[in-house]
């Protein structure tokens, strides 16, 4: 299996990938019961290809795809070709490794312009005096 490659900086070496191909589900007939077709690559998070930072962050992007010991679990059955699902599950894993590796712009906190407020309070009080005249009147 050859490296993937993610960007520029970091590539993804065959060592750290294991691949498998096993039937896929679903409708389709003898296709389904004869062919390997559903493609399952995992890649080891736990190696030295990435680095801690992109890692704690692809730990919180896969969520339960990553197993106990450190195997992150792409799994591709969209076409009957064998080949196409292992090219677009590799494209999957590089691109979520992509996203892991870019740091997300710190929040800065803002507060609520003069204007804001007062449509705010208009609106509410606009939504009071609907909801009084809907009250029956005391005599």
């Amino acid at each position: 299996m050859d490296p993937i490659v993610v960007n520029e900086r970091v590539t993804l070496p065959a060592r750290d990938l294991r691949f498998r191909a096993v039937r896929s589900s679903g409708p389709g007939g003898q296709n389904v019961n004869k062919v390997a077709s559903k493609v399952e690559l995992e890649l080891n998070v736990a190696t030295g290809a990435i680095d801690e930072w992109t890692r704690t962050r692809l730990h919180t992007l896969a969520g339960n795809k990553i197993d106990n010991e450190g195997w992150l679990h792409v799994v591709c059955q969209a076409s009957r070709d064998q080949g196409k699902n292992l090219s677009e599950a590799r494209e999957k894993l590089a691109d979520l490794v992509h996203k892991a590796m870019a740091r997300p712009k710190p929040r800065r906190p803002t507060r609520p312009t003069r204007g804001s407020k007062e449509r705010r309070l208009t609106g509410k009080k606009q939504n009071s005096e609907r909801k009084a005249n809907r009250r029956p009147v005391d005599d």
